[in-house]
């Protein structure tokens, strides 16, 4: 079986282990989770597409590291997922390479970090999980992007080899994002 149409097995089989998930977007996919309701029980999560970024009500810093890296309008994936990230919700998403997934979650991700009220110097504030070296230099340098309008919080990508060779895809990697300079 090709690995691309495994993955999309995968995906397919995650979503649906979403229990009560909603999906949102066409061509892309995205899943999220329900929400508990006052009176009811569970409800299912409104979905809520976006066309502009100035609609997602984003941090200025955020809207300004959006203009400095020349974005006019969301992706499809990012009108689905960042509104639903924002609010808390849970995100299973697929789309394309090159439609703007990384962004879909950086920019949730910077925009709670720096509205957070309690900020430890040095102390690291969030940690993206991906599944080699080369992904982890992509998302870094995705956050390096956004965060040259903000300059509060730092970058860094983390390597973990787990053999002599070092290969690109025989380790896991992460970027941590953290307080200060």
């Amino acid at each position: 079986m090709k690995r691309g149409k495994r993955k999309a097995e995968e995906l397919a089989f995650h979503s649906e282990k979403l229990e009560g998930s909603e999906k949102i977007g066409e061509s892309e996919q995205a899943y999220t989770d329900t929400e508990k309701s006052e009176d009811d029980g569970v409800r299912e999560d409104v979905v809520e597409s976006v066309d502009r970024f100035e609609d997602m009500s984003l941090d200025v810093r955020v809207l300004s590291a959006i203009r400095r890296m020349r974005f006019t309008r969301p992706t499809p994936i990012q009108a689905a997922v960042i509104p639903a990230a924002l609010r808390g919700r849970d995100v299973l998403a697929s789309a394309p390479t090159g439609s703007g997934k990384t962004a879909a979650y950086a920019i949730p991700v910077l925009d709670v970090l720096l509205r957070s009220t309690s900020v430890s110097e040095r102390h690291i504030r969030a940690l993206v999980l991906v599944p080699t070296r080369e992904l982890a230099s992509q998302v870094t340098s995705v956050f390096k992007s956004l965060l040259k309008a903000v300059g509060s919080l730092t970058v860094a990508q983390l390597r973990s080899a787990t053999s002599k060779s070092h290969s690109k895809d025989a380790s896991s990697s992460s970027v941590a994002l953290s307080s200060g300079a």
